[in-house]
């Protein structure tokens, strides 16, 4: 009943404001942050996430203590496919401005990010770009076994325009060509799907070869990762995955498995996984696809998946060093 009496309250303030959801609560956090700030003088005010409200609350305690202020954008505020309201599109541009030039420093999570926005905004040399890395130390030591099946396993939901279709396209294709990989390949989907991507999974000729395994806890994701033969990996096939790289990438990268990366028009990510060794497809085209399936299957039959990939150097640890080092240049 109460979300009921609210709901024209909220359409409301979707048509007028069309901000994200969480932006009501920055009042609160510049009174909550400015009582902190007086409780425990800080020499640094550091604010990260998705959500522009967090920075704009930080901005505002940052210029009322005279403390330096680094602002880390997860996503872009700003994009080439812009989909909302172009009253939206007006208001984080300003966001974005706003925060570009206030901040003391800006951490993008790749270079190309930064680049974008340092066009929009005249950044300058106060973005930053630090790959977030994951830690390799919540990888359970186990030991990879080769099975009787040569399995992609790919991790995390399927939703939008990341999606199973060029991939089941490719593989589809593969086992035309040559029909007795039905014996050998499994696709296991580890994970929640939407409706399109459940769809081809429905349609697929060879229905046997993909296994569902849903969700499941955590630990045991980390286990499967570090027991499958190779690891699916699918970006979305939009114009702002040229400035993102999918968070699922470093745990991929410290599974020590061969990765096949359906990546879409991002060379920073291709670079990140090649010079590791692993293998780098466009995500957008079922023949490049195809070839990445063929060529990481014969390595398996040739038994040289066995062989650990390089180790990656994109750790939890690097990041807070370079974040360190950030600080120390603003004098934080």
């Amino acid at each position: 009943m109460l979300n009921l009496l609210i709901l024209p309250l909220y359409l409301l303030e979707k048509l007028v404001i069309d901000l994200d959801s969480q932006w009501s609560w920055f009042p609160l956090a510049i009174l909550q942050g400015g009582q902190m700030c007086s409780r425990h003088n800080p020499r640094l005010i550091y604010s990260t996430g998705g959500p522009a409200s967090a920075h704009l609350a930080a901005a505002v305690i940052a210029r009322r203590h005279n403390i330096p202020w680094i602002a880390e954008v997860q996503d872009p505020l700003v994009h080439g496919d812009w989909l909302r309201s172009k009253r939206a599109f007006r208001i984080f541009s300003w966001l974005e401005r706003f925060v570009c030039t206030r901040a003391d420093a800006v951490i993008f999570l790749t270079d190309e990010a930064r680049k974008r926005a340092d066009k929009r905004t005249g950044l300058g040399k106060r973005g930053w770009a630090i790959y977030p890395g994951s830690d390799p130390a919540a990888m359970p030591a186990v030991t990879y076994k080769r099975g009787q099946f040569c399995s992609f396993a790919h991790f995390g939901s399927l939703g939008g325009s990341r999606n199973l279709k060029v991939f089941l396209e490719a593989l589809g294709q593969v086992l035309v060509e040559c029909p007795a990989l039905a014996e050998v390949i499994r696709l296991d989907l580890y994970g929640s799907c939407d409706y399109l991507s459940r769809n081809l999974i429905n349609d697929f000729p060879e229905r046997r070869v993909i296994r569902d395994m849903g969700r499941i806890p955590r630990r045991e994701s980390l286990v499967a990762m570090k027991c499958c033969d190779i690891l699916l990996l699918i970006q979305n096939t939009e114009e702002f995955s040229a400035e993102t790289i999918p968070s699922k990438t470093y745990e991929y990268l410290h599974a020590g498995r061969p990765i096949l990366g359906l990546v879409h028009e991002n060379p920073e990510l291709g670079r990140m996984l090649a010079s590791l060794g692993h293998t780098v497809v466009a995500a957008a085209d079922p023949e490049a696809v195809k070839n990445g399936i063929k060529c990481l299957v014969d390595e398996w039959a040739n038994r040289c998946s066995e062989i650990p990939h390089k180790p990656s150097p994109f750790t939890t640890v690097a990041a807070i060093c370079d974040l360190l080092e950030v600080a120390d240049n603003i004098g934080g």
